[in-house]
């Protein structure tokens, strides 16, 4: 299924919703650019949480649990499991105007 802008905004939402604690959950790529309108749909949404140690495994329950209730198609992928991130990365991370939560939305720094 492809996912709109719309769908992804329902599916952020139900995400911050969902999840409970402090954080903060990055778009990452293809998602981002969905969600700034430069692109029409995406495949999957690609999303990496930043949270603290204890509560990843429910961030990621939270972020499945909600891809499955709505049939989205969800990545969960840190940069970091990839290449190293450079000092500050976190500081240069652009903040998306999110519902109210303790889970902060941000696009990943380009």
């Amino acid at each position: 299924m492809l996912i709109t802008r719309d769908r992804l905004s329902e599916y952020l939402t139900a995400v911050v919703a969902a999840y409970p604690h402090p954080g903060r959950l990055y778009l990452i790529g293809e998602t981002s650019q969905l969600f700034e309108g430069w692109r029409e749909w995406v495949e999957a949404v690609e999303v990496a949480g930043e949270v603290e140690p204890e509560h990843a495994g429910e961030l990621s329950e939270a972020i499945y649990s909600v891809a499955v209730r709505l049939g989205v198609e969800v990545i969960e992928e840190s940069p970091a499991d990839v290449i190293p991130l450079p000092a500050g990365y976190s500081k240069r991370a652009i903040p998306i105007e999110a519902p109210a939560g303790p889970l902060h939305l941000f696009h990943f720094y380009p």
